[in-house]
């Protein structure tokens, strides 16, 4: 089977904090519960530029790709996450490959 990359690149206003910044223990948590999900043989990310970050993750199959994708919805740090990234502006493209 093949493998599932997923690449998402956010971009924020210059006048905000990023969330691992500002919610620093949520963020790790966050972290750690991606690196470890089943299925996730890869999990990196790194700045473009200031206001830029881009991540990446590589699922070993479509079925795990796509109980994560499910998963994290139920995923307290997850929604976290996007709460803060809606209320303060940060904006995401997902790519899926």
């Amino acid at each position: 089977m093949a493998t599932i990359t997923l690449t998402t690149t956010a971009i924020k206003p210059a006048d905000k904090q990023w969330f691992n910044v500002a919610e620093s223990t949520k963020n790790t948590a966050y972290i750690a519960w991606a690196r470890s999900f089943p299925g996730v043989t890869s999990f990196t990310g790194s700045a473009v530029d200031t206001n830029t970050w881009r991540t990446q993750m590589v699922f070993e199959n479509q079925a795990s790709y796509d109980t994560w994708q499910v998963s994290r919805l139920l995923n307290e740090h997850w929604l976290a996450r996007k709460d803060y990234n809606l209320a303060n502006g940060i904006t995401a493209s997902t790519v899926v490959a």
